[in-house]
């Protein structure tokens, strides 16, 4: 079981009062997690899902051993009953005099562990120069951490030159399209320059957490290259000066 790790900027004045209801270790109240009757449904959806992966497999990015993996899986899953695969799938689980299977983990569990950033967050670049990890709205010198003007200019050189094949004007272009050439696959993930400057030079988290909860990359709503275009205007033009705002790195194992 391997772990993922991402950023979570929290905003209030006791963010590890906030962070401790999306602790994936806390245990709640039993609640239905699987219901008996739906396991026909259950199953069928896992087909079709399972189906749709193995087919379009190059949009999912897998190798050809996760491929197979899947195709094995879903060998199996054709070959079980109904009933074999709601056993199968609410293992480790107990249930209610219906049969429904009943779970005691945390539904909002979002981490596993988490610090203050450190290893692999920005820290906000503050108006005095130092950095930080935690800090008030009105202390935070925002116009450096989102859409600097320097490194707008930066990005839009590198498009042009590696997708719109401009020539390098002096040495320092020559170094940065000789170090972005072979990045053009990454490039090509961007519809346009302005959508490739954004993901590079805005400011923005994996998930963002206030006294309202959480919300993330993927259970937002939007899409990645949403979520990222649109996170400063959506999070942080709305904070008031007083707000205090911390940035945190958290795991979570891929269960």
């Amino acid at each position: 079981m391997s772990s993922k790790f991402f950023t979570v900027m929290v905003v209030g004045d006791d963010p590890e009062g906030l962070m401790s209801k999306y602790d994936k270790a806390l245990k709640v109240k039993p609640y239905v997690k699987y219901k008996y009757l739906d396991a026909d449904n259950l199953r069928k959806n896992a087909i079709k899902l399972l189906s749709n992966v193995i087919e379009h497999y190059d949009m999912f990015a897998m190798s050809e051993y996760q491929r197979d993996y899947f195709k094995e899986r879903l060998k199996a899953i054709n070959g079980m009953s109904s009933f074999e695969y709601y056993r199968t799938i609410t293992d480790g689980l107990f249930y209610d005099d219906e049969g429904n299977a009943l779970c005691e983990t945390n539904p909002d569990g979002k981490w596993d562990k988490y610090n203050i950033g450190k290893n692999f967050s920005y820290p906000l670049i503050l108006k005095d120069g130092k950095e930080s990890y935690q800090a008030l709205s009105k202390d935070i010198d925002w116009d450096s951490m989102h859409m600097n003007t320097d490194r707008v200019r930066l990005f839009e050189i590198i498009w042009a030159l590696v997708i719109d094949g401009d020539e390098p004007s002096d040495e320092t272009e020559e170094t940065l399209k000789k170090n972005w050439v072979d990045k053009k696959n990454y490039l090509s993930n961007f519809a346009n320059v302005d959508q490739f400057v954004a993901h590079n030079c805005a400011y923005w988290n994996y998930a963002y957490l206030d006294k309202n909860g959480w919300v993330d990359v993927d259970s937002d709503k939007s899409n990645e290259m949403e979520w990222v275009s649109k996170f400063f205007e959506r999070f942080i033009e709305p904070l008031k000066e007083n707000d205090k705002i911390t940035i945190y790195e958290f795991s979570r194992s891929n269960d």
